[in-house]
């Protein structure tokens, strides 16, 4: 699946060169902002995670990855490859969604409560990236079982808001929905009863 340009940098990094929310915050009221999109600027900070300090994504470079930066990227590249599969998996437990475009505009339409699951799988995806590192400092050597352990948790905790976050959207309201059913075969409801 594509990346949808709506979840680019929604989740971000605190550190030098990296963008951040307090750029818009500085501007003047009544002066255009420093960076130009809102939406282009993080939400969350994946240093705001429990366990997950600048030093351990930069202890992550290697010689094809100079920079936490670059680091950060391949991290929020899967991770959002992987939520796009994930999400359709849930809304999937409701609905079954043959279409990807219906299924990237709800994400987009509800950005918002998908902000703390996505969090929580870039944080996943971050031990996973220690936990298989080859490098070797102590993130990646005394630290394992706490990364072994904070990646059980986090996707514990993303299973659990991506779950609250699908069932709080109203797909009957959605423009999503409304604007494509006509004539198209793209949702079909599933019932199913409780165990």
């Amino acid at each position: 699946m594509d990346m949808i340009s709506c979840l680019n940098n929604r989740i971000g990094i605190a550190g030098c060169d990296a963008p951040s929310t307090e750029a818009v915050e500085a501007s003047a009221p009544g002066v255009s902002p420093v960076v130009p999109a809102v939406e282009a600027l993080p939400i969350l900070l994946i240093n705001d995670l429990p366990g997950c300090p600048l030093l351990k994504i930069d202890s992550l470079t290697d010689d094809e990855r100079d920079t936490y930066l670059e680091v950060w990227n391949s991290i929020a590249n899967r991770a959002i490859q992987k939520f796009m599969v994930l999400v359709k998996a849930e809304f999937n437990k409701c609905f079954q969604i043959n279409d990807k475009t219906v299924l990237e505009c709800l994400i987009c339409e509800n950005s918002d409560s998908f902000d703390v699951p996505l969090w929580y799988l870039h944080g996943t995806e971050l031990m996973i990236e220690l936990t298989s590192s080859d490098n070797l400092n102590r993130y990646t050597t005394i630290d394992l079982d706490k990364a072994e352990r904070l990646k059980g948790e986090f996707y514990a905790e993303f299973q659990s808001f991506l779950s609250d976050a699908v069932s709080s959207i109203d797909t009957i309201k959605s423009d999503c929905i409304t604007t494509c059913l006509e004539g198209n075969d793209i949702l079909r409801w599933v019932y199913q009863t409780p165990w």
